[in-house]
């Protein structure tokens, strides 16, 4: 398993087509709101609304372990072989794969204040499974919290020693694993 590293000094985000699909989407027309997620069944989007409202009073950790849950319990439903990347309005309508709750979460943050610069949809290579995979990476204090939909545990890189980084985008930027 490739040892962590840092990755590269991040690049601004061109020729991106996936993720600058579903970042130009949610700034036409968000999929969060106050009136909730866009999609949702109407007892999903209770849950959600009252998972946001306690959002302020919640530690950090707590906040992200709640938001994780929340989407993990989600159906999952492959995309391949097309991988398309989907906004969270999609996700909630269709459900999707691992990129899809990456960006649920994302935005889900997002919209509770969190800002882009601590957040990072990261590609990873799963070396148990011997596939692709993507989770959510965010920047805490105590350093990076994966949030993955194969588990509401929240990870740290040292207990996710089978995933080996590729790269990660937030809203403005790419940042590419350095060559081995």
């Amino acid at each position: 398993v490739r040892p962590v590293t840092e990755p590269s000094v991040p690049e601004p985000i061109r020729n991106f087509a996936k993720w600058e699909h579903i970042r130009d989407a949610e700034l036409a027309n968000p999929s969060f709101t106050a009136a909730g997620l866009s999609g949702l069944d109407e007892t999903r989007n209770r849950e959600w609304l009252a998972l946001a409202a306690s959002a302020s009073g919640l530690p950090f950790p707590v906040l992200l372990a709640r938001v994780n849950a929340f989407f993990n319990h989600w159906p999952y439903t492959k995309d391949e072989p097309e991988d398309r990347w989907t906004t969270p309005r999609e996700f909630a309508a269709l459900s999707g794969d691992c990129e899809e709750y990456a960006i649920a979460k994302y935005y889900a943050l997002r919209f509770l204040g969190v800002p882009p610069d601590g957040l990072r949809i990261t590609a990873v290579w799963n070396a148990r499974r011997g596939e692709d995979h993507a989770l959510l990476a965010v920047n805490t204090e105590a350093g990076a919290l994966l949030l993955d939909c194969v588990t509401d545990t929240l990870l740290t890189w040292e207990n996710a020693q089978h995933y080996s980084p590729g790269f990660s985008v937030n809203e403005d930027f790419l940042w590419k694993l350095p060559p081995e």
